[in-house]
This record gives structure tokens, sequence and C-alpha cells, in this order.
């Protein structure tokens, strides 16, 4: 008895791991906070000035988890900061699809993007192979393939949708913004990074971290076996709103945030060369703490900030009191 409950503790341990870890990594929910002192060391910017691009909102009948819009503005042309989340309710995407119209462009992130048109099943689109060249981008396809795949199982385990599924990317204003699957893996050579291992690091130091509102990781497990996906969402959404210490690896730079960025960065430039007078840049909320502090620098300043529900969680109804439940009398 005593080893099947050390056995049941550890697998709570990885069942809740793994679904925080999926949530609250690099590519989904990232260490804004961590992210953002950083950045604004850099830039000289005080501790009451630092900005927050994913919060939580409590509500009478629902807990609120939002990603901020970041309005942005040089030289009579508008640039909207717009945060991603990976899974999240299919309202949240629909609402992003509405705005996104309104762009001249909307520049988004994906590794790989630049192959939407010629979608397929995944396998490496070469003719030819040359020095290993196939094998090389299937390798890449299916590492990026297997974190997609954890994606998949998180957003049905808590019923929401994914965001390549709820995002139409192939509206004609959309444009790639991000590293081609050539650049990314040569960025992650002269880096030493992997994909997987950066995802993993993300997933161990959340669970091992201490935070202010750390999930029970019991109530969590019980609210999987049962299928409760607004009870998970309910016991993770504060730690997914604060986004404290998830991600001990984004310290210091990296292909994941700061080579993107560049990328990113590079093509506005483009951009804004071409004319295009309101433009919006769609990527992951843990992008933006730096790339704020890059763009103010070129001399872009905020001129304000919404907010857009991404989750909506029912609140858990309080039981009634005996009071409560005790019939009225009526009127003699």
């Amino acid at each position: 008895m005593a080893l099947f409950l050390m056995m049941m503790g550890v697998k709570r341990i990885l069942l809740c791991g793994w679904l925080l870890g999926i949530l609250c990594g690099a590519e989904t929910l990232p260490d804004d906070k961590r992210i953002a002192e950083n950045a604004a060391a850099k830039a000289g910017v005080g501790e009451e000035n630092q900005r927050n691009y994913v919060r939580v909102e409590e509500g009478k009948d629902a807990i609120f988890l939002q990603t901020s819009v970041v309005k942005m503005e040089k030289d009579g042309v508008i640039l909207d900061l717009l945060g991603a989340i990976h899974i999240a309710d299919a309202a949240y995407y629909k609402e992003l699809n509405e705005r996104f119209t309104k762009y001249d462009r909307l520049l988004f992130e994906m590794v790989g993007g630049e192959e939407l048109a010629k979608i397929n099943d995944g396998g490496a689109h070469a003719v030819e192979d040359k020095g290993g060249r196939i094998e090389k981008e299937k390798k890449e396809k299916a590492e990026l393939a297997g974190l997609r795949n954890l994606y998949v199982k998180a957003a049905k385990v808590l019923d929401l949708q994914l965001q390549n599924e709820g995002i139409d990317y192939l509206a004609k204003n959309f444009v790639h913004a991000d590293l081609t699957l050539k650049e990314f893996e040569k960025k992650q050579e002269e880096r030493k990074e992997s994909l997987i291992g950066f995802a993993l690091k993300s997933s161990f130091a959340s669970m091992f971290k201490p935070r202010a509102n750390e999930p029970n990781s019991l109530v969590l497990m019980m609210a999987m076996l049962r299928g409760d996906a607004a009870a998970m969402k309910r016991e993770m959404i504060h730690t997914l709103g604060e986004a404290d210490d998830q991600i001990e690896g984004l310290s210091g730079k990296s292909v994941i945030v700061d080579d993107r960025n560049e990328k990113c960065l590079q093509v506005l430039e483009k951009e804004l060369a071409a004319g295009h007078k309101k433009i919006g840049i769609f990527y992951g909320s843990a992008h933006f703490p730096s790339m704020e502090v890059e763009l103010e620098n070129k001399g872009w300043r905020r001129t304000g900030e919404e907010w857009l529900s991404a989750w909506s969680v029912p609140k858990l109804k309080k039981a009634a009191t005996p009071k409560e439940l005790k019939p009225k009398q009526e009127p003699k």
C-alpha cells in the first residue's frame, strides 16, 4: 500500500507538472515579470513603471485570464502589440480575427511559418538530399510537431481551442515575421539550445519552484481524473496570471525570445518602409517586455492599452448555508 501511494504521488507530480509546464512554458505563458525586470533594468526603468502583459481579473461570476493589446505610435504610424496565448477560448480567437482585419499588415510569429501556404503532412519538402538536408528538416519538424502534440493534449484536457486552429493565418494582410526553420535550427546550433530541452527546463522550473499562488496538485489531479476542465483552470489561472519565476532559462539571451524578436523587428522595418500606417504584431506575451523596450529605444511611444479575455472560467458556486436553505415562512 505504501508503495502504491508513493507511486501515485509521483504520478500526480508528473501529471500536474506536465500540465503546468505546458501552460507556463516559454511559448504559452512566459515569465513576464522576470523578462520585464531584465528589460527594464537594461533600459533604466524603475520597478514602479514595469508593465505586465498577462493578468487575471475577478468578475462577479467568472475569473478571466487576459492578454494585453499595447498601443504605440511614431510619426503618425499606429503599432499594436497583441499578446498571444496558445490555447484559449474560441471566442478569444474570434475576437482577434475580427481585430486583425483592421490592420494594413499583421505580423505573426510561427517558426517555419514561411511554409504556411505549403502545409502538408509534416514531411520534408526538398526534392533532393544534399548533405542530409532532408533528414535535418524531418528531425526539426518532428521536434516542433512533438511540442504541438503537447499543446493538443492540454487543449483537450482544458476544453480550449488551439491558436493555430482558431486564427486565420491565410488572411491576406498576414506577414510572417519569425525565423524560418533553417534560421531557427542554425541559431539553436550557435547558442547550443534545444527546443524540447528549453520546454522541459521551463516545465521542471514550474514544478519545483515555489510560487505565491501554487496550485494544489491533489485538487488539480482529482479535477483531471473527473474531467472537470473548469476546476483545473480555476486551480491554475492565478499562477498563469502572475507568471512569476516560471522560466529560469529566459534570464539571458535566447533563440526562443531574443533572436525571434530581432527578426520580427526587421520585418517591421520593411513594412514601414513600404508605407503601411497601421500595423499589428501578434506574438507570444513573453516577447513583449523586451520588444517594447527596443521599440521605445527606436522612438515609439506607448499611447494606451486594452485587455482581452483569453480564458473565462466560471467561479465555483458556494454551497448554500442552512439559513439560506430554510424555507421562507408565509406571511400570516
